[in-house]
């Protein structure tokens, strides 16, 4: 993504909870994706959500998961109006209820990119892998938030996987 357009979406986006040297880099390998699907866990207030909206194509679907009381106070942009097929699922993240609502969502579709922003000590970033890995296609992406704080977890992945700290670490693992 050129960068003027990447500091656009970021700055427009209130919430964005994100380290922009980290997120513009996470932002260029899903791009390079050419995602059709995306799931995030842990949206907070919509703004890493936005990005992805914006890397879908129109018949693109994007689903968010976090635990929301009123999803439309929370996110903060206007989620409903988007071209995409953006549905935002309650509940805790590694929940076998809210994991199923996600995988009914998907009705069979695999994920380009998984982004895994909800709780970042290492047991609960394990519980978010395992809960979603098996929605990612071969060859996808999953991207982890905050490495430095669940860096056991991220170190016990073998595969490929590349990492950015500066300072709060931004992570990324294929699937084969």
């Amino acid at each position: 993504m050129d960068k003027t357009v990447f500091l656009e979406v970021f700055n427009c986006c209130h919430g964005i909870a994100q380290v922009e040297e980290e997120f513009f880099w996470l932002v260029n390998q899903v791009e390079a994706l050419h995602p059709k699907v995306i799931i995030e866990v842990g949206v907070y207030k919509g703004g890493s959500l936005k990005f992805w909206e914006y890397l879908l194509p129109h018949n693109g679907l994007l689903i968010g998961v976090d635990w929301f009381t009123d999803v439309n106070a929370v996110v903060g942009w206007k989620w409903q109006e988007s071209t995409r097929k953006i549905v935002l699922i309650n509940g805790v993240s590694y929940d076998p209820e809210t994991v199923s609502q996600v995988q009914a969502t998907l009705n069979g579709k695999y994920a380009d990119f998984i982004f895994l922003d909800a709780s970042h000590d290492d047991e609960s970033v394990r519980k978010d892998f395992e809960g979603y890995v098996p929605f990612l296609r071969k060859g996808g992406l999953i991207g982890i938030h905050d490495t430095a704080v669940c860096k056991g977890f991220f170190k016990s992945l073998s595969g490929r996987k590349e990492e950015l700290l500066a300072p709060h670490g931004m992570g990324t693992w294929w699937k084969k």
